[in-house]
């Protein structure tokens, strides 16, 4: 597999709406703003005639706290399902510390790569159900049950896999700014809040 890319985990939030076909309100030239004529005012002295006119905002947006989390929590998934597969650490910053040859040549392994024996790990993080409000929502991301005594032993040895920092940020600063956009021009997906899986995400 290719070394795990930031902007490819991003993409894979999907946080935009299918685009519907036809000549939508946001196509037309004046789109966004409305031009309207508020009054007409003749002064007392002479026979000049005013007009006045507004802009007048013509759109709305949506910044769901739940969406920024459920779009942000997917494209982790995606990421630390790729560095597990490829070898590298969470943070997307150097490779992972290599296995004992006796560990990497056993028998039924799909990679030399730590943490990726069977593939069972990497397909398998999972994220909680998201909960809370439009305003304030929360997940937790965390390894396959099956797995709870490997990660802990791996925790020992200084080793991690579900790790915040470097390009694992970058990934999280990339959804945010899509979903800042999104919602501006409200074409922002809804909000999945159900428990999902990073082999549901890739």
């Amino acid at each position: 597999m290719a070394a795990p890319s930031a902007e490819r985990a991003a993409r894979k939030a999907r946080l935009r709406k299918r685009k519907r076909r036809g000549r939508g309100r946001k196509d037309l030239p004046h789109a966004g703003v409305i031009l309207e004529k508020r009054k007409l005012r003749r002064l007392k002295r002479g026979a000049f005639v005013q007009t006045d006119f507004v802009a007048a905002a013509d759109w709305s947006f949506s910044l769901d706290a739940g969406l920024l989390v459920d779009a942000a929590s997917t494209a982790l998934l995606a990421w630390y399902h790729d560095t597990i597969v490829s070898g590298v650490d969470p943070t997307g910053t150097r490779p992972k510390k290599p296995l004992t040859t006796r560990v990497a040549k056993r028998s039924g392994r799909k990679s030399k790569n730590r943490g990726h024996f069977t593939g069972f790990l990497a397909t398998n993080l999972r994220r909680t159900k998201i909960t809370g409000s439009t305003v304030s929502a929360r997940t937790r991301l965390l390894p396959p049950t099956r797995r709870n005594v490997f990660i802990a032993q791996e925790q020992k040895r200084g080793i991690h896999y579900l790790l915040l920092g470097g390009k694992a940020d970058e990934t999280i600063k990339l959804v945010t700014g899509e979903f800042v956009e999104g919602g501006i021009v409200n074409e922002n997906r809804a909000t999945e809040r159900r428990e999902t899986t990073s082999g549901r995400v890739v």
